[in-house]
Parts: structure tokens; C-alpha cells; sequence
């Protein structure tokens, strides 16, 4: 089984560990896609704005210092 990350650090100074972050939704809605899982229409429409708004990427969402790609 092939292991994907959830997230990747973006900036140089100290973040919290990324296990703080399990509850956000941008995390779990990434664990839900590397299962394999699919995405129902609220999900994609919370998603594709978040990619959206955020100024640092353009196809992931920052939150505290890591990058979650999509």
C-alpha cells in the first residue's frame, strides 16, 4: 500500500506538530481522499474556496505552517 503525506511545512519557524491539526477539516477531508474516499458536492464547494481565497497556493490550503495539497 502506497503511503501519501497529509501535509507538507511551508514556513521556517516552529508550528505545532501536525497531529494538533487531526480535527480540521482541511486535514480530514485530506485523510478522506488518500483512503480513496469520495468528495460530496458540500465538500468540493467548501474545498475549491478554499484553494481559492488563500493567496499561497494554487492548488492547496495553508493552515499554521502547513501545506495541504489537493
Amino acid at each position: 500500500m502506497e503511503t501519501r503525506t497529509i501535509a507538507t511545512k511551508f514556513v521556517r519557524q516552529d508550528v505545532p506538530e501536525l497531529a494538533t491539526l487531526q480535527n480540521a477539516k482541511v486535514y480530514l477531508l485530506r485523510e478522506k481522499l488518500n483512503k480513496g474516499d469520495k468528495l460530496n458536492r458540500a465538500e468540493k464547494n467548501w474545498l475549491a474556496e478554499a484553494v481559492n481565497r488563500n493567496a499561497y497556493f494554487k492548488r492547496a490550503v495553508p493552515l499554521m505552517g502547513y501545506r495541504f495539497g489537493f
